[in-house]
């Protein structure tokens, strides 16, 4: 083999190198955005629990509230209120700030 050829494996091999190491600096990086992701989906469902809980205590105490009344939408499994249009709203509007289009697409949506 010629000095040339054994320079081109060299530097070869040395660009594997540093391509493997970015691999692993990019794996690393997936790793902890999904631990982040998992724990931003676990606060929500947690949230949610509570939102659900505090929900039906507020249906037995105050009925009528405005929350409560129908938008004259509905869901595949019922009526939208205004309680669950506000989650769409706040949700609309914050993938708007992230600059996500139509990020209605992403929820059940009221029809």
């Amino acid at each position: 083999m010629t000095d040339a050829a054994e320079a081109k494996i060299r530097q070869a091999h040395a660009e594997i190198r540093r391509a493997n190491s970015e691999v692993d600096r990019l794996s690393s990086i997936i790793a902890d955005l999904k631990t982040k992701l998992a724990v931003e989906v676990m606060h929500a469902v947690g949230l949610l629990a509570q939102v659900r809980a505090v929900k039906v205590l507020l249906v037995k105490v105050a009925p009528s509230n405005p929350l409560f009344a129908r938008t004259g939408k509905a869901y595949f499994a019922g009526s939208q209120t205004e309680f669950g249009a506000s989650y769409d709203e706040a949700f609309d509007a914050k993938g708007g700030e992230f600059g996500i289009p139509d990020p209605a697409r992403f929820r059940k949506a009221a029809k």
